[in-house]
């Protein structure tokens, strides 16, 4: 049983554990005031109306809005409609026009994180508490960094920042015990998560690390009267109908696991290794072809996790490699994941302009993620030519390629 990370963000999905939620980031809260100027384009965003709301940015900028203002007003467009490129390229001018923010680096980070660019991420968080040493915010990222890294006790000094900054935060305090759990520190773990459970009896994520933590201290009594709490509270919950299985698997009570791992496996057949555990479960109790079929789709999605960890392991080792963004994108592309494609195929072209598969596999993800304007522009320009994939032009051009309310996500 991993740590329950519920509701912080930072983990990817291809390399999260068993028990890590994977949830987008949220936006970074910030003490903004918007500027007059933006406030038509402001409530066109919250209208869905984006290429509206791309239009109204333009024109205050022309009336002399602060670039950074703009440029943040953007990124929120770009985010709103999953179009995480432009996002990215959005946020790094917001970092060069306004270089004493915290802002983009953190949202900058949770982005890396997110797509796996594990170094990209380390480098927006450390710049990010560089830029505002006080941003208890900077602090969690740096933190969440360590904790997805192979030396977790490096974030635990950054976490008590935090901590001493947002006392009262549950969400803070969870990932303080979840990194004390990760580092094998169960009592204290334990005690973290009691103390935060005093904040917000409901959280969910903290009653799973607390779980968690009495596991780790064969007190599965206690264990399984939280996780019975949790599923009260959230009788769907597949976290806890997976390690109550786990804990009923454990004691001998084959007949209660299976009746947890089943419905857990009906949420989410790919949590953790529930297919294994019941496959095996079922082929005890005789039913063999049943069985049989969740231990061969067990072993197709270990040997593709393994195999997309592979891949995101040598990208970070060589982070100009255009072969392992290509990869990585063509992982995506089978997950139907375009958004997160388009970003590595962009990347493996920006790296090598002619890369005829790569253009090729971008087209045709732009296509599946509704941006048809852009494929066609791509597909119409010379082979080496890459304006049609970065910069400003593809900005300029937004207006062309995204309905009037929000994209029909593909994913």
């Amino acid at each position: 049983m991993a740590a329950a990370l519920l509701l912080l963000p930072g983990c990817d999905r291809k390399s999260a554990t068993a028990t890590e939620a994977t949830t987008s980031p949220p936006a970074i809260e910030s003490d903004r005031t918007i500027d007059p100027r933006l406030r038509e384009a402001d409530g066109a965003i919250r209208r869905k109306e984006y290429p509206i709301a791309i239009r109204l940015i333009a024109e205050a900028q022309k009336e002399g809005v602060p670039e950074s203002d703009a440029l943040r007003m953007r990124a929120d467009v770009f985010r709103a409609t999953d179009y995480i490129d432009l996002e990215i390229e959005t946020l790094r001018e917001w970092v060069k026009a306004d270089p004493g923010s915290a802002e983009p680096l953190l949202r900058l980070f949770y982005i890396y994180l997110d797509l796996g660019w594990r170094w990209d991420a380390g480098n927006a968080s450390a710049n990010a508490l560089k830029v505002d040493p006080d941003n208890y915010r900077a602090s969690v990222a740096r933190a969440i960094h360590f904790y997805r890294s192979a030396e977790p006790e490096l974030g635990l000094p950054f976490i008590e920042i935090a901590r001493r900054a947002r006392p009262r935060d549950p969400d803070i305090a969870n990932l303080h015990a979840s990194i004390l759990l990760k580092r094998l520190r169960y009592s204290e773990a334990e005690g973290v998560a009691r103390e935060a459970l005093t904040l917000d009896s409901k959280n969910l994520s903290n009653r799973l690390a607390l779980a968690h933590a009495l596991v780790r201290q064969n007190k599965a009594p206690e264990a399984n009267a939280e996780l019975a709490e949790v599923l009260r509270l959230d009788p769907e919950n597949v976290e806890a109908l997976f390690e109550s299985g786990a804990l009923a698997q454990k004691r001998g009570d084959s007949r209660a696991a299976v009746a947890y791992f089943e419905k857990a496996a009906a949420k989410d057949v790919q949590f953790g290794n529930i297919a294994y555990r019941l496959g095996t479960l079922y082929l005890k109790e005789g039913k063999a072809a049943e069985g049989r079929r969740l231990l061969e789709m067990f072993r197709k999605m270990e040997a593709t996790t393994s195999a997309y960890e592979t891949v995101q392991s040598r990208l970070n080792a060589r982070r100009e490699s255009a072969d392992f963004h290509f990869q990585l994108a063509r992982y995506h592309l089978e997950a139907e994941e375009y958004p997160h494609a388009v970003v590595e195929l962009k990347q493996a072209l920006k790296l090598a302009p002619r890369y005829p598969q790569a253009r090729r596999d971008l087209i045709h993800a732009l296509m599946r993620q509704g941006r048809t304007t852009e494929a066609r522009r791509l597909l119409a320009a010379p082979t080496a030519d890459t304006s049609e994939l970065t910069g400003r032009n593809a900005g300029q051009r937004f207006r062309q390629t995204i309905p009037m309310s929000r994209v029909e996500k593909t994913k």
